[in-house]
């Protein structure tokens, strides 16, 4: 009789069974996060292609689904000149923060906020480029409209005077002080506001009336 015998070692492996199973849960819920997001979030090689993309930056970019965008090569299809996304680059070392403009695929301009931070090996070289992307075209173009207003105000030859409700002003443009001779810090202490000076306390309160409904009120003043 040829007896065969056989040793085995058995180990306990529930913990790790039960952290992969955790690991796993975790990435499945993170996934889901970043499928729901209203931000893009994207993830790229050095050479400017996309490894992970979710559905918000493909609407974003006007792209039929995630093949389509990942197809495109970053620096010649997102970006109106190479040396854009290079100072892109530049901007996540420093800052993780920038905004620039990007092109979408139909050729048209939109304006990003970027949240992005660079990922190295063990010899801190560039592995991939990630982050969050947010549009914010419209938001540049009315700072652009507000930037136009602001420059008007100040260079208009005629007074412009912002008040509170209770009519104190809050702000005078330079032609306001050309005229009358008060600054802005002398005007604020008046304790009549100067455009209701001359008139009676019923013109005063047609005019506020007015103002108050949303109107225009148009008159002359007398000071």
């Amino acid at each position: 009789n040829n007896a065969v015998s056989a040793i085995g070692f058995c180990k306990d492996i529930t913990h790790r069974k039960t952290s992969e199973e955790a690991i796993k849960e975790s990435e499945a819920v993170y996934r889901n996060l970043v499928e729901v997001m209203p931000d893009g979030v994207y993830k790229s090689t050095k050479d400017g292609k996309f490894v992970e993309v979710n559905q918000a930056l493909v609407d974003m970019l006007g792209y039929l689904n995630k093949d389509d965008l990942m197809s495109i090569d970053i620096k010649t299809q997102l970006y109106f000149k190479v040396a854009d996304r290079e100072s892109v680059v530049l901007k996540e070392k420093q800052e993780q923060r920038g905004i620039y403009r990007m092109k979408k695929k139909d050729g048209s301009e939109i304006w990003v906020e970027d949240h992005g931070w660079l990922n190295y090996d063990e010899k801190t070289e560039t592995l991939y480029h990630e982050g969050i992307m947010r549009d914010i075209t419209q938001r540049k173009h009315h700072e652009e409209e507000l930037l136009k207003l602001s420059t008007a105000i100040e260079q208009s030859p005629s007074i412009i005077a912002i008040t509170d409700k209770k009519g104190r002003l809050e702000y005078v443009n330079p032609q306001f002080t050309k005229l009358t001779g008060y600054t802005l810090k002398e005007a604020k202490t008046i304790k009549t506001f100067i455009i209701t000076s001359g008139h009676t306390k019923r013109q005063e309160k047609e005019i506020w009336d007015t103002i108050n409904s949303g109107e225009i009120w148009r008159g002359d003043i007398y000071n």
